[in-house]
């Protein structure tokens, strides 16, 4: 979060790698179910960080990567760009290890929905983005619910190597 320069209430950074961790800043206590946190002070002198995490997220990707004998990430993120929205029906679940947040679920497993014999190594991919994507909204919805609404959120880790996914 430091590195980032999330340092004020409001402020979201979202870390990727094998996971992805949600961390916003606030001034006040905030506690709610499949909310992690608040924690006070842990970072920042007189604030309070909330928490969120998805368990699966660039583990997934490697997986793919493992499944398939491995991944071009610039073929891959040229043509998942080239798919419309939806990945032409291709709906992942991004539970593979289970929920972390807003679920709180470690027996919650993924799903590929909607694949067909048309669909090829990019439509998972991108599929796999979209449902990581959905997984941080879930997050993000949940942190609102609580009261916590992040203005501003920065992006660190190997997923801002994506255009797409940015």
């Amino acid at each position: 979060m430091i590195g980032l320069g999330v340092a004020k209430p409001g402020q979201l950074a979202l870390i990727t790698g094998s996971s992805h961790l949600q961390f916003g800043v606030t001034e006040g206590p905030l506690n709610a179910q499949g909310v992690w946190g608040s924690y006070a002070d842990i970072v920042y002198p007189g604030r309070y960080i909330v928490e969120g995490g998805q368990t699966s997220t660039g583990s997934i990707i490697n997986w793919l990567g493992r499944l398939t004998g491995g991944l071009d990430y610039a073929e891959l993120n040229a043509k998942a760009a080239a798919l419309p929205p939806g990945s032409e029906g291709l709906i992942v679940q991004d539970h593979f290890q289970g929920n972390r947040t807003p679920y709180t679920d470690a027996l919650s497993r993924g799903a590929i929905l909607g694949l067909t014999l048309s669909h090829e190594k990019h439509h998972i991919f991108r599929a796999i983005m979209e449902g990581i994507g959905f997984g941080t909204r879930a997050i993000l919805d949940a942190f609102k619910a609580a009261g916590y609404t992040s203005t501003e959120m920065t992006v660190g880790g190997g997923a801002t190597a994506s255009d797409l996914w940015m």
